[in-house]
């Protein structure tokens, strides 16, 4: 599945995907679904329900491509447009008025920008 990979190139993929997977896992829930409409609703979002599911499946998509080293390639970008876009949608620090939900919307935001870098090297790899 991995021919050729070094060790950390394998434990770099699994844990990047684990990510998106737990983090669908936690949020493909009542409450959470709720949570993010709401919020996407607030932002003038055209058919939130919907744009909440496709989110969910471009990660699922993208992550089981990325995991199983099956056009992986497309899985990444699969994986960069998602986080882009999800950043994008949820993580305005920046019109935050309470300093702490600032702070800790810009951490989510810069590490967005981080975990796109990860992918855009694994991207680069999958040459």
């Amino acid at each position: 599945m991995y021919d050729g990979a070094s060790l950390l190139e394998i434990i770099g993929r699994i844990l990047m995907a684990g990510f998106f997977l737990v983090t669908i896992a936690l949020n493909a829930n009542k409450t959470q679904l709720k949570s993010h409409v709401d919020r996407m609703v607030a932002g003038h979002m055209p058919y939130p329900a919907f744009v909440f599911w496709f989110g969910i499946a471009m990660e699922l998509v993208g992550a089981v491509l990325v995991l199983a080293n099956w056009h992986a390639r497309i899985g990444a970008l699969l994986l960069i447009v998602f986080t882009v876009l999800a950043t994008a949608i949820f993580l305005r620090f920046w019109q935050q008025q309470d300093p702490v939900r600032k702070g800790m919307m810009r951490n989510g935001f810069l590490s967005n920008v981080a975990i796109v870098g990860g992918l855009l090297l694994l991207l680069a790899q999958l040459r």
